[in-house]
């Protein structure tokens, strides 16, 4: 996946799983951990290639609406940044379980005012916890700035 990333012009990944386990005559248990590894591969390489965060795969079970919010809200903390849809009743369901929670975006912008107020370099949160650039990245990329 890393050489596909790393081709000029290529600004997000997706992978087929429903292809790829096909292809590889898996049988993967219902919550897909077996491509787990497959998964974290097309994230990193998408963050190694500055790639947009990768589309996750589509959730087959039309009617198994709470799998697939616990399945996106998964992909979301993996690192995935979108999902595929196959029916118009997961569409509403993904946005939401994508989207950052009030709560996660509270605590990104409460990180940047500290890091503001200390004037640069690292600090502490409310919690003690250090804030670094790393820190801060992710806040930012949270919520869009």
């Amino acid at each position: 996946m890393s050489a596909i990333a790393g081709i000029d012009g290529v600004e997000r990944l997706a992978l087929g799983e429903v292809d790829l386990v096909a292809d590889l005559a898996m049988s993967p248990s219902p919550d897909g951990r077996e491509l787990e590894p497959v998964r974290l591969d097309l994230v990193v390489a998408s963050a190694a290639h500055g790639c947009l965060p990768p589309i996750g795969p589509v959730w087959v079970d039309i009617r198994d609406l709470e799998g697939l919010a616990r399945s996106t809200e998964a992909l979301r903390r993996t690192g995935f940044g979108a999902r595929q849809a196959i029916h118009p009743t997961q569409v509403e369901i993904i946005n939401h379980a994508m989207s950052p929670t009030s709560r996660e975006r509270a605590h990104a912008a409460r990180v940047l005012a500290l890091a503001e107020a200390a004037g640069g370099g690292a600090c502490i949160d409310d919690d003690g916890r250090m804030i670094d650039e790393a820190v801060l990245r992710s806040a930012r990329r949270l919520l869009g700035s």
